[in-house]
């Protein structure tokens, strides 16, 4: 377990920036097979957290923790239901948790050729 407690937030992905200009996940690397999780406690102030999140900054403030998985599963442990967005869209309340699951290869991408890909076969 990452973090049980007060939440201000918990973001889970695959990219480092939301928003165009947050490093929400400043660890982040696209190519490693890992969801990363970043979990802000209530201890910081609401109001810091824009500042804190442009550089990146909030992942390393003793209220926030940040893991890495293949399996992320974020539950309420209130009996409040979860509150979630995908790509900047509320999403309709439904259970108390959400389970995220890296599926590679499920999404085609572009990357330039290695080296090796690159030298013809002798």
């Amino acid at each position: 377990m990452l973090h049980e407690g007060d939440t201000l937030f918990a973001n889970v992905g695959g990219g480092r920036i939301r928003g165009g200009q947050y490093l929400v996940l400043p660890h982040s690397l696209p190519d490693d097979g890992l969801l990363d999780v970043c979990v802000v406690g209530g201890d910081i102030p609401p109001t810091d957290i824009p500042d804190l999140t442009l550089t990146g900054r909030h992942a390393d403030h003793p209220a926030a923790r940040y893991g890495r998985g293949r399996t992320i599963t974020v539950e309420r442990l209130d009996g409040e239901p979860l509150v979630f967005e995908h790509d900047g869209e509320l999403q309709p309340p439904g259970g108390r948790s959400m389970t995220l699951q890296v599926l590679p290869g499920m999404i085609p991408t572009w990357m330039p050729a290695t080296e090796e890909e690159r030298t013809p076969a002798a």
